[in-house]
């Protein structure tokens, strides 16, 4: 009984035995099913969400797929205006009054128009081309991507089924692997995701991240799927090579610039600059506040002098007169959107230029909104045009640069203007909570940002010569700006020290009177040359000061120092 017993075991044993090799096998079976490659295509108009029976064309721009899309219009490939100056060219600036593009390239300001195959420049010239460079469908303007790579830096690929372009601007490294062998690139990281493309050994693709066994690249065509990493090399790294150029000539001084800022008085006008000009020193170049913004159409208010002019040139002192946009109710947009108001400006200020023989013109427009930013450059490019033409400097205010001002665009400032001057102060005004108008590390912050889009040779700082008297009662907070000899009279008349503060660098002062917190950041001899070793240190092209007749007579010394040779 007990070996017939153990052989029912054995019997179930192998039973056992065979089923599990069984499933085994199936198991296997399955994984092998599951690991095989498919080799089914996804259809790349499917990929890139077209159906390709159209005229359009697919945008790629950096790897990425625009949100319009181009046309083809006999053969050639036409891009929505507004991508362009959007993305590619923010030069092609849009009329809207006529209906045309303005380009200004440093020398002219090209006039482009629907439908034509000429281009007028504003010298009378006229440029021929095969096609249209811009043309009108449904209501929305494209340009030729022929034309806008001629004047642009971008280099473009056009491939087929569907149509596409594929564009790169950008300026960053990028890392490039090459396919060893013959290869699959696939919708997603897997054997079983479908073919997008499949490419021969030895194709360059961008290399943009490992996924486990997977490398997600970029091919040659804009396509973004999946190989595996094992098909590709190391990987070599690689800059863009741009070939373009777009050199716009500036004009240069030799000499550091020391600017200040002469305020006219009202209906004394210029009549009390003798007296406030004799008490200076090492001044190079004055900027008297003669014209502002009265009415959209341009028109300026004017207070020139033809003699004041004589006098400053008769001291060696250059004369950069000012236009301001802040003392009248003027709509910014409606103002530098028309190409009219534009000229009108431009044909007062270089007008008068050349008739009382003005050295340069400065440009402080504060309440450009972030609508009229694109209308305000194309205004900073066609006045830079006019002063290249006429020998003209022009050169531009700007508060330090922070998101809410970006509009500004400091870069493309820095590429048409001869100088930017950064306004270094303000960093309390009236209405803010008490504090120094120009602390150190406002004025290096400044600088600092600046120079990210402004040469050192282009950018001025410009230092305060006034400070605030800061009252509280009441918890309420309010302020007047004053010269430097008016802040230390009252601190000395209130028996306040003032005592020397490393974290402003600035002497500080307060007292208690009626009930009222009297607080005052002095600006004075030192706190200006704190600020005058910083803009040495960073190697800026001069000074300017806001304003003339608020300082001591003993800071021009200090200036002097800095700028002078």
């Amino acid at each position: 009984m007990a070996r017939q017993k153990m052989r029912k075991k054995s019997g179930a044993g192998i039973v056992l035995a065979v089923v599990v090799i069984a499933a085994v096998a199936v198991v296997a079976g399955l994984i092998i099913y599951r690991k095989a490659p498919t080799s089914a295509k996804m259809p790349l108009s499917a990929y890139f969400g077209t159906t390709g029976e159209d005229s359009s064309v697919i945008i790629m721009l950096n790897g990425q797929k625009a949100d319009c899309a181009g046309i083809v219009k006999d053969g050639r490939v036409y891009l929505p205006q507004n991508f362009v100056q959007d993305e590619l060219n923010k030069r092609l600036y849009l009329d809207d009054a006529s209906g045309n593009i303005l380009y200004a390239d440093g020398n002219c300001v090209i006039t482009i128009k629907p439908g034509e195959n000429i281009n007028y420049d504003d010298e009378g010239g006229q440029h021929s081309f095969d096609v249209p460079v811009m043309i009108r469908e449904n209501d929305t303007r494209y340009l030729s991507i022929d034309y806008v790579k001629s004047c642009s830096d971008m280099d473009y690929n056009f491939y087929d089924s569907p149509a596409r372009v594929v564009i790169e601007n950008d300026d960053y490294t990028n890392t490039y692997a090459t396919a060893k062998k013959k290869i699959k690139v696939r919708y997603r990281g897997g054997v079983k995701s479908k073919i997008l493309e499949e490419l021969d050994k030895g194709t360059e693709l961008v290399y943009r991240k490992a996924v486990d066994e997977w490398a997600e690249v970029q091919t040659p065509s804009g396509v973004v799927g999946y190989v595996p990493a094992k098909d590709l090399d190391d990987g070599t790294t690689k800059t863009r090579q741009s070939n373009y150029t777009h050199e716009i000539s500036s004009i240069k001084k030799e000499h550091k610039i020391s600017l200040v800022w002469f305020q006219i008085g009202g209906k004394a006008g210029n009549s009390n600059i003798d007296n406030l000009i004799a008490n200076t020193s090492g001044i190079n170049t004055i900027s008297p506040t003669w014209y502002a913004v009265t009415s959209e159409d341009g028109s300026l208010s004017d207070y020139s002098s033809a003699d004041f002019v004589k006098a400053m040139h008769a001291r060696g002192i250059e004369v950069w007169p000012l236009v301001s946009d802040f003392e009248n109710s003027v709509n910014s947009k409606k103002l530098l959107s028309s190409e009219q108001a534009r000229h009108n400006m431009i044909d007062k200020l270089t007008g008068d230029a050349a008739r009382y023989g003005y050295d340069g013109i400065n440009i402080d427009f504060e309440r450009v909104t972030k609508d009229s930013g694109d209308d305000y450059l194309q205004f900073i490019r066609e006045l830079s045009v006019e002063c290249r033409r006429k020998n003209i400097v022009l050169s531009i205010d700007n508060y330090k640069a922070e998101a809410y001002n970006s509009h500004y665009d400091m870069e493309e400032q820095g590429i048409y203007a001869d100088y930017v001057i950064l306004m270094g102060y303000d960093e309390h005004y009236a209405g803010s909570e008490s504090g120094s108008v120009a602390s150190i590390g406002f004025v290096e912050d400044g600088i600092k940002k600046a120079l990210k889009s402004v040469p050192a040779d282009k950018l001025v700082n410009a230092v305060p010569f006034y400070t605030r008297i800061w009252t509280i009662k009441d918890g309420t907070t309010t302020s007047r700006a004053v010269g430097m000899q008016t802040a230390i009279d009252d601190l000395s008349k209130n028996g306040a020290p003032a005592i020397w503060d490393d974290t402003v660098c600035q002497y500080f002062g307060s007292y208690e009177k009626n009930g009222e917190t009297v607080k005052i950041w002095v600006e004075e001899d030192r706190s200006i040359e704190e600020k005058l070793k910083v803009m040495d240190n960073y190697g800026l092209a001069g000074v300017g000061a806001w304003k003339l007749g608020l300082e001591k007579n003993s800071v021009w010394s200090v200036i002097s120092r800095y700028t002078a040779g």
